[in-house]
């Protein structure tokens, strides 16, 4: 079996790292090991019997140990535990997943070691997120093999003079939303001023359409519907002008019950009437497989991968920012 190592930058609840989850948590022909670029929550969700690492430029590490390594003049961490990790596990393959890895690249050059890369933006990402194009140009032309999301995304990078490209969809563990016991009364109860019930599942973030909120809300009033937007608040500005918005003008079809999971997460995306997907850019957004799964019509903008997933009968794709 191989033994490869995954870099991912945060391991957080973002679909492209649950993608990671699943991949190691399922894999049967492979040695896996895990490299973060941050301590993120979904560490813990990692199998006990794979080995996870933290990447020592973490806040973590910077705030707790790294004052005191420099003192101690141990300033390259990074080459040290790579070297380890490499070592220990004999790794012969690295997967870096997504093209947000400014941490692991001088790492690959240090020590030469064959990576494939797996991609889940699409162009209109990468000034977003802030891919700087010397690394996007390593990346593409010193990977062994590069996996896409999506159609979408291939194409993207074949467009780029991206070799050994090929496709490999985002998938969901659909053990979790059978083994889940909704409370979808309890919810629909909670909501029952309303006619119908439009549910949103993401980051509070421009590229996921939350600017759009308000508009929204406004077309759906006249139909005495509200709209469900699942996903956790944050600290910036269009997060704040959102909420502002909602209190000052009284607005109450706009229902934001925060980051769920399980359970409860489950519960309110099965209690809606339809799935709206918002996204200004999306290449294949896991939460549209979980809305096909709960049965739920999928209305959506053409952002990405949701045109190779919804087939006639399953919803509607419709121009973006076209709201009615």
């Amino acid at each position: 079996m191989k033994n490869i190592l995954f870099y991912s930058p945060y391991m957080g609840y973002t679909g492209s790292e649950m993608m990671v989850k699943y991949i190691v948590s399922n894999a049967n022909k492979i040695n896996p090991v895990i490299l973060s670029g941050e301590n993120g929550a979904l560490l813990n969700e990692i199998p006990k019997n794979i080995s996870t690492y933290i990447h020592p430029n973490s806040i973590i590490w910077k705030y707790r140990l790294g004052r005191i390594l420099k003192i101690l003049k141990l300033h390259d961490l990074a080459q040290m535990q790579f070297k380890k990790i490499i070592k220990k596990h004999n790794i012969e393959l690295i997967v870096i997943n997504t093209l947000v890895a400014d941490k692991i690249i001088p790492l690959i050059k240090k020590f030469n070691k064959p990576f494939v890369l797996y991609v889940h933006e699409l162009p209109m990402m990468y000034d977003l997120n802030g891919i700087k194009k010397e690394k996007l140009n390593y990346l593409i032309n010193n990977s062994k093999g590069i996996i896409g999301c999506s159609d979408k995304v291939c194409e993207s990078i074949n467009l780029m003079g991206g070799k050994n490209v090929y496709k490999f969809y985002e998938t969901i563990d659909i053990n979790k939303i059978k083994q889940s016991e909704f409370d979808t009364v309890k919810i629909k109860s909670q909501l029952n001023n309303f006619s119908h019930i439009f549910t949103m599942s993401g980051q509070r973030a421009y590229h996921k359409g939350f600017h759009i909120v308000i508009e929204i809300s406004k077309f759906l009033k006249k139909y005495n519907a509200a709209l469900v937007w699942l996903g956790a608040s944050n600290d910036y500005g269009l997060n704040f002008f959102i909420q502002k918005v909602i209190e000052n003008n009284s607005i109450d079809n706009i229902i934001l019950p925060g980051l769920l999971k399980g359970d409860e997460y489950y519960s309110w995306l099965n209690a809606c009437d339809a799935f709206l997907l918002t996204s200004m850019v999306d290449p294949y957004p896991l939460v549209m497989l979980e809305a096909a799964y709960l049965q739920k019509p999928i209305i959506a903008f053409d952002s990405g991968g949701v045109t190779e997933f919804v087939k006639e009968g399953m919803g509607k794709i419709v121009p973006y920012y076209c709201v009615n």
